[in-house]
């Protein structure tokens, strides 16, 4: 699909309004059938997890968030979302627009079941109300949960806790 096919997703997790604006400015050459803009000041793993399983195939989905919840969102975010720090210059924006492949991403992401699990901790579910909510064997959630605290290099269940509820609650 080539770029001028291609539909364009920007989801930014701030309360800087006027970071969102200048984002929606500096691609006012786009034509508005390619582009979709969202400002969310308030985000949970769960909601985001929702609004990527809908996107339509193809879609290019760049995520622009706080510099220090980057690597946090690279890892629980599924491969061909873009994260990109608010610090950063918008023509790296337009950069990512024309070379989305040669943008760096992080080698080590959780599955659709570990973000899922991932969820529903950051939601306060115990494993065992997971496994019941999921009709799955609690030893599965429990496995998802060691595999998603290993990939994210958490050592016990507190620190998986704030590690995944770090990019929602900054913004709440």
């Amino acid at each position: 699909m080539t770029m001028a096919q291609q539909k364009l997703f920007i989801y930014v997790f701030s309360q800087n309004y006027f970071l969102w604006n200048g984002i929606r400015h500096s691609l006012a050459w786009l034509p508005p059938s390619r582009q979709e803009y969202h400002w969310l000041t308030q985000m949970t793993l769960a909601a985001l997890d929702e609004r990527l399983k809908d996107l339509p195939t193809g879609a290019l989905c760049i995520i622009v968030t706080e510099a220090s919840r980057i690597e946090t969102l690279r890892q629980l975010l599924p491969r061909g979302v873009l994260v990109m720090g608010d610090n950063e210059p918008l023509h790296t924006l337009d950069a990512l627009l024309n070379s989305p492949s040669a943008v760096q991403v992080s080698s080590v992401r959780l599955t659709r079941a570990e973000r899922k699990v991932c969820a529903l901790i950051s939601k306060g579910y115990a494993p065992a109300g997971i496994a019941r909510l999921l009709n799955k064997s609690q030893k599965t959630i429990n496995g998802h949960k060691r595999s998603a605290m290993h990939k994210l290099s958490c050592h016990s269940s507190a620190e998986l806790w704030t590690r995944i509820t770090q990019f929602s609650s900054a913004l709440a």
